[in-house]
């Protein structure tokens, strides 16, 4: 029989988890800067991050697995955080746009961009 989740050992590993899992997601969103030491041949101060994981382009696969690491460690990060959230709406909808942004970086890290994005409004493949 599973002992019961109760006490102050309880919230401090919940929280530990919630946190671990934010600076996990925080450096899967910070990936964009190995482009600083891969040399992808794209200006960082021209070019969007999501750029960098096209198909094609050198290192794209390290990119799109940046953005899938932030994506999961982010709707992971959720469930520890709405226990510790107060039951204000305020809070609970941080969590909920928390793991939508999660959501939204799994899409674009399992469905990349299928072309560059150029200032001019176009798109380079």
């Amino acid at each position: 029989m599973l002992p019961e989740l109760r006490g102050p050992t309880t919230l401090t590993a919940v929280r530990r988890a919630g946190i671990s899992l934010l600076v996990i997601a925080i450096i899967g969103q910070l990936g964009w800067v190995a482009e600083l030491v891969l040399h992808t041949h794209l200006s960082p101060l021209r070019t969007v991050t999501s750029a960098l994981a096209v198909p094609g382009q050198p290192f794209a696969p390290v990119f799109r697995a940046a953005e899938l690491v932030a994506g999961v460690a982010l709707v992971l990060a959720v469930p520890p955080l709405l226990r510790l959230a107060p039951v204000h709406n305020r809070a609970r909808g941080t969590m909920v746009l928390v793991g939508m942004l999660g959501v939204l970086y799994l899409v674009r890290g399992i469905f990349p961009l299928e072309c560059r994005a150029v200032a001019a409004g176009g798109c380079i493949p």
